[in-house]
């Protein structure tokens, strides 16, 4: 387990992108983890993530590090091509194929 130092430092939630982005549950989050369907983001999410001015206004200004878990290659490229024309890059990528 974590370290209780590490622990009061951590919080841990899971719900829809959509929805918890909304209600501001980002608040002050410096890592989002999002598992989209095969689909890929939402246009919605895709927008906040893709827009700094839209990060700012609903408290994602501290968001500093996207893990982004897909099992759709083809969203996951269109995905990805939005995030970096929005100026994130891709620190590390690793394929896996669970279901062949």
């Amino acid at each position: 387990g974590l370290s209780s130092s590490a622990q009061s430092r951590v919080t841990f939630f899971s719900s829809d992108a959509e929805t918890a982005l909304d209600n501001g549950q980002g608040k002050d989050a410096d890592v989002m983890i999002v598992d989209p369907p095969r689909k890929g983001l939402g246009g919605h999410v895709l927008g906040y993530l893709t827009n700094r001015s839209a990060r700012q206004e609903n408290s994602l200004r501290d968001l500093r590090r996207l893990v982004y878990v897909s099992c759709g290659f083809d969203a996951l490229r269109r995905d990805a091509v939005a995030l970096l024309d929005a100026g994130w890059r891709v620190e590390f990528a690793e394929g896996h194929v669970l279901f062949p």
